[in-house]
């Protein structure tokens, strides 16, 4: 009797061990296809519309569109040396009486934003883009390589905070960035990103 229940024991116990890599097995296989459907290729040069402004991808091969929702477009190209992110997305922030207090109030949202310790450094302009008052701003983030996903030292940004012309208490961010192990941009970096910014387009202003 104790033999046959040993048997019986042994028996239920490989089952399990067989379902459970099985099980173990699908899970890993679900995530390898979610993470793959997270991104997707897209054409050169592709328009993208988010709150009534508009963006052009770079007119170059391997950029992959990582987010699309109702608040960001988010793209991306990764090679040996670095990884480029190209983004647009709505905020919401605070009703500005005039011009010079939305470039303040969208100036200190930023600097609320990459309030970190490895902010290497932070500057900001107060400009005229699109027709729009607007706050340009480029930075650097210092990175632990070991504990960045993208296995860089530093993470360099520049973009535009512009007031949305047709909603108050909203605004938009336009970001174009690298992950590399060099601080500061290169010439390749300064042509995209302008390209990018120059192509962007936002909504116009509300009848008054």
């Amino acid at each position: 009797m104790l033999t046959k229940f040993r048997a019986l024991a042994t028996m239920l116990g490989t089952l399990f061990m067989r379902h459970f890599a099985f099980f173990i097995f699908a899970v890993a296989l679900l995530a390898v296809v979610g993470e793959a459907q997270d991104t997707k290729p897209i054409k050169p040069a592709t328009t993208y519309r988010l709150g009534g402004a508009t963006i052009i991808t770079p007119d170059q091969p391997d950029w992959v569109l990582l987010k699309s929702d109702t608040v960001q477009i988010v793209i991306e190209k990764r090679t040996k040396d670095e990884v480029m992110n190209a983004s647009i997305k709505t905020l919401k922030v605070k009703t500005f009486a005039t011009e010079l207090e939305a470039q303040q109030g969208l100036e200190a949202f930023k600097n609320e934003e990459i309030d970190k310790p490895n902010r290497d450094s932070l500057h900001y302009m107060y400009v005229r883009f699109k027709g729009l008052s607007c706050v340009q701003y480029d930075g650097n983030l210092v990175l632990d390589p070991a504990a960045s996903p993208n296995k860089f030292k530093h993470n360099n940004f520049k973009g535009y905070l512009c007031p949305d012309p047709q909603t108050k208490g909203s605004a938009f961010q336009v970001e174009f960035s690298n992950y590399s192990n060099t601080k500061g941009f290169p010439n390749t970096f300064n042509d995209l990103s302008e390209e990018f910014f120059q192509n962007t387009k936002f909504p116009k202003p509300a009848p008054k």
